[in-house]
């Protein structure tokens, strides 16, 4: 990357969907970028529309983040420079009854979105400590609150990023680098269709573009957990609050309503 004395931001999944929001809202706000995707087409894509409407520096980096090690190879491909914000937002969801789904998909989704966020989290956080500066924005869901029947690993890695987040969040204090962890709730995305969900339309949920302002005002007021949307927070309410017996029936009656779960 060049030797611009703009801040990096280091954001993966950008190849689409909120990730590509997010690198073009960070864009516009002066940051030079390094973009991860596994798809090297849609990342120049983006790399190139992004540079020619803001003249910062963009550098893709073609990366499976499913891939062993993928976390010390995105690092290295940054030839020294150390980023001043990570954006952890890559992920999929697998679909289906837990003893129909196919391991090696949920094994992959676990790489991405728990060995990959720790590698990457790992590799920046020491600079960002010496500096005594910078940030890193972690991508949740509601279901970071949540069990949910049909999407048991994908429910299981957000429980993950809050806990992480959270223990980050009391290790940094002082340090002058902060965390944030935005969990928005539907949001439309090619997610449900790679997942294999049939969604209905039924509830149609957030644009990419307004989850990443959010979480882009969010990040800069240093604020720690934000649930995005009234109806987003009547739900982790009530998986909060409700008895198990009562919330994943609760749970499935939803997922029915929106055509992606099994009427048994």
């Amino acid at each position: 990357m060049s030797d611009s004395r703009r801040p990096i931001a280091l954001v993966t999944g950008a190849s689409s969907g909120i990730g590509r929001s997010l690198a073009r809202r960070f864009a516009d706000a002066g940051y030079d970028l390094a973009i991860v995707s596994r798809d090297g087409a849609r990342l120049k894509a983006v790399a190139d529309e992004i540079m020619s409407k803001t003249g910062v520096v963009v550098l893709p980096i073609v990366q499976d983040l499913s891939a062993a090690g993928a976390g010390r190879k995105v690092v290295e491909a940054l030839g020294g420079r150390e980023p001043d914000v990570l954006i952890n937002n890559a992920g999929f969801g697998v679909h289906g009854a837990f003893a129909e789904t196919e391991v090696s998909d949920e094994l992959a989704m676990v790489r991405v979105q728990v060995d990959a966020v720790i590698e990457l989290t790992k590799a920046v956080l020491p600079g960002m400590i010496r500096k005594g500066r910078g940030g890193i924005l972690n991508i949740g869901s509601v279901y970071c609150f949540a069990p949910v029947p049909e999407q048991a690993i994908y429910a299981s890695t957000k429980a993950f990023l809050l806990s992480f987040s959270q223990s980050l969040i009391g290790e940094l204090s002082g340090t002058g680098v902060h965390v944030t962890l935005v969990c928005p709730g539907i949001t439309r995305t090619e997610f449900r269709e790679r997942a294999g969900m049939k969604d209905t339309g039924r509830i149609r949920g957030k644009d990419p573009d307004e989850v990443a302002d959010a979480a882009y005002r969010a990040f800069s007021a240093k604020r720690r957990i934000v649930v995005l949307g009234g109806a987003s927070k009547i739900f982790v309410g009530l998986a909060r609050w409700l008895p198990g017996l009562i919330f994943l029936p609760l749970m499935r009656s939803i997922n029915r309503y929106r055509g992606i779960a099994p009427k048994r």
